[in-house]
């Protein structure tokens, strides 16, 4: 499926990051105060080895996503002669802007990985500032601290692999799309039972990279609003943008577009007329 950021990417990137707690919780066993806890918590943050780790795994993930949507703009080009234009205008970009983006994106991601060590800290902090409002005493606390530490640290990993690879396949589809003049996406989701309603209402709605919508205050459910984004933009998202770059991917007779907040349906020729195709 074109645009969809592959699962597999996700998973190695997933794996990396928990072998990574795997490793680090070895130095961590035989820790049985807070102080040492909260010492190695730091020796941790600040090593090379785990600088280069974020480095390396990011660069890995990162390289694998832009591989995938290059593949992406391959076979879209097979459609038209307009597709094999934009594709043939992207490979020559390869050392400019585009390898840029892609440094720049890798940057990103290691700092995020480098920052885990500083989230788990604050986990910590919170939790015992909740515990001790409840009255427990300061021992009992920190041997729960110590034991939840593996399956926290589970979990975050597995956060950012996903939300992390959404978010990058978003920012490399939307940085070649704006290099090219594709303005406008169609909003797409995995249409399964775990896509938030918001998300699930969004799915085939035509957006502009210039105006990222809002979807949970265009469709008002239990959820809280996290602002405006694009697709895979937020966490735990798994939608994706299928950018717009011939007429030929617009098949219905109307459509709904969001623009300057609000949503309203189009017929085909107004669309065209508006993304310019």
């Amino acid at each position: 499926m074109l645009w969809h950021p592959k699962r597999r990417i996700e998973q190695a990137y997933q794996r990396s990051l928990i072998a990574m707690f795997k490793s680090a919780l070895t130095a961590f066993n035989g820790i049985d105060t807070l102080k040492q806890f909260e010492t190695m918590l730091e020796q941790w943050a600040s090593s090379k080895t785990f600088g280069k780790f974020a480095e390396s795994v990011s660069r890995k993930m990162i390289t694998s996503l832009f591989d995938d949507v290059g593949k992406d703009w391959r076979s879209a080009a097979r459609y038209n002669s307009q597709g094999r234009r934009i594709y043939e205008l992207l490979m020559k970009d390869l050392s400019g802007e585009r390898g840029r983006r892609v440094d720049d994106l890798v940057h990103q991601n290691a700092e995020l990985i480098k920052s885990l060590p500083v989230d788990i800290a604050d986990d910590v902090a919170q939790y015992i500032f909740r515990e001790t409002i409840k009255g427990r005493r300061p021992e009992n606390i920190e041997r729960d601290i110590i034991k939840m530490f593996p399956d926290r640290a589970k979990a975050r990993a597995k956060l950012i692999a996903r939300t992390e690879c959404a978010k990058t396949q978003t920012a490399l589809v939307q940085g070649d799309s704006e290099e090219i003049g594709a303005n406008w996406y169609i909003w797409r989701s995995t249409k399964d039972q775990r896509v938030r309603v918001s998300h699930h209402k969004m799915d085939g709605i035509l957006c502009s990279w210039r105006d990222p919508p809002n979807p949970e205050a265009l469709f008002p459910s239990e959820q809280k609003p996290y602002g405006s984004y694009h697709p895979g933009c937020t966490f735990n998202c798994r939608c994706y943008p299928e950018p717009i770059v011939t007429k030929y991917q617009l098949t219905k007779n109307t459509y709904k577009v969001y623009q300057y907040g609000q949503l309203q349906t189009l017929n085909k020729s107004a669309v065209l007329k508006l993304i310019s195709l």
